[in-house]
């Protein structure tokens, strides 16, 4: 076994006799030079440039021996999914350790509605939305045709959603199932509502699916770290490559105060006979029912910068007249229990993105995956393949196909 030292970075490589030329995989370059058999055995220092050695070494051939680990804050949906895509991947030579103070049952995803439908992105641009979503609700539809569905919590959720005024069909209607406009006489239900849709989207048990991504990640040799990070500075010196999906608390880790808290309160109520969601959207508020598996969850509120994460009692009377308005039969309901928490809202919208940044002299590969809002859900996956492709790039252009 030889070293090759090419600046600051060292390389184990083995002899591969009878060969002319050199292939150096992580600098894209073939070189060529006359040889003789004698083995070389030295260690030698090569000079280069911007990432291309200036002189061919002596050793004709060699592989890359040399460790990469990459680290995912976050244990929330887009942390989970960004792991699990990374280590699906990327060579089994990459390690993926995935790290965060808090996971299910105890994270923002695990209140969540679990419920696809595009909305409160910020200013995420159009055409990003657009393929960040579509690429999540194939994603989970091919989850729900595969027959692991029972276990992941996803299914098929059919629903109204009413409105107050006349607005235009957005730009997911072609992606949901049967989306069409409501009749006068669906519309008489609710006299409220001037305007409405109908359609099938898809639902998911957001904690049953939180174990199902860890169990998997876990199943392709990722590792788990409890921890809280409180500065990149700390990643540096164990980690290449450090994603950061922590959701709200990018406000602190990264410095973005741009990234703000949106309290959401809903109710948990049992109410078997309720079928189909309700949504009901108007300037100043947006109340819904969503049926699960084992509880109907009402919401909600939307309150910007409340940082409050205990239920609030007037909240939850509020959402509760607001959901019995929709669906009178509601007042029969068994509430099972309340829960807040905070949406990480960002007005500039999603960050996905990379840099690098230097700590004390090591270089640190940083690969941006927050600010979703209240679309964890519909967004996740597609965001969490966008980040394994920078991921693979920062790593050396590793070809990043999931096995999903």
């Amino acid at each position: 076994m030889n070293v090759l030292i090419a600046g600051n970075n060292e390389y184990k490589c083995k002899m591969l006799p009878n060969m002319t030329s050199a292939v150096l995989p992580r600098f894209g370059k073939h070189y060529r030079k006359t040889w003789t058999d004698t083995p070389i055995s030295l260690s030698k220092t090569f000079p280069h440039r911007n990432g291309v050695l200036k002189t061919f070494p002596e050793v004709l051939s060699y592989r890359m021996e040399k460790k990469i680990n990459v680290a995912v804050i976050g244990g929330g949906v887009v942390g989970l999914s960004t792991a699990l895509c990374i280590a699906e991947s990327v060579p089994s030579s990459v390690g993926v350790t995935l790290i965060s103070e808090k996971f299910s049952p105890e994270t923002t995803s695990d209140g969540s509605g679990g419920f696809w439908e595009p909305h409160v992105l910020g200013n995420t641009p159009l055409h990003l939305q657009r393929q960040w979503s579509d690429s999540t609700f194939y994603h989970l539809l091919d989850l729900l045709r595969g027959e692991s569905a029972g276990e992941i919590g996803v299914g098929l959720l059919s629903g109204f959603f009413w409105m107050d005024d006349y607005r235009e069909d957005p730009y997911w209607s072609k992606t949901v199932f049967g989306f069409r406009h409501l009749s006068p006489q669906e519309l008489s239900f609710y006299p409220k509502a001037k305007h409405g849709w109908f359609y099938t989207t898809i639902k998911v048990e957001t904690s049953m699916y939180l174990r199902w991504l860890l169990k998997r990640f876990e199943s392709r040799n990722g590792k788990v770290l409890k921890k809280k990070i409180k500065t990149l500075e700390e990643l540096a010196y164990d980690f290449d490559v450090a994603v950061i999906c922590t959701g709200l608390g990018a406000r602190e880790l990264v410095g973005d105060a741009d990234v703000v808290p949106v309290r959401g309160q809903l109710i948990k109520a049992h109410a078997p006979w309720l079928k189909h969601f309700v949504v009901h959207c108007t300037k100043t508020s947006f109340n819904y029912m969503l049926p699960g598996l084992n509880e109907v969850k009402l919401g909600g509120t939307h309150q910007t910068g409340d940082w409050n994460t205990d239920v609030d009692l007037q909240d939850g009377k509020f959402i509760f007249k607001s959901c019995c308005e929709l669906n009178p039969s509601l007042k029969h309901a068994e509430i099972k229990g309340q829960w807040a928490g905070l949406r990480p809202s960002r007005s500039a919208g999603i960050r996905l993105e990379k840099e690098e940044k230097v700590f004390d002299g090591k270089l640190l590969k940083i690969v941006y995956n927050y600010g979703h809002g209240g679309g964890g859900i519909t967004t996740h996956w597609g965001c969490a393949k966008e980040a394994a492709k920078l991921v693979a790039n920062s790593i050396g252009g590793t070809s990043v196909v999931s096995k999903l």
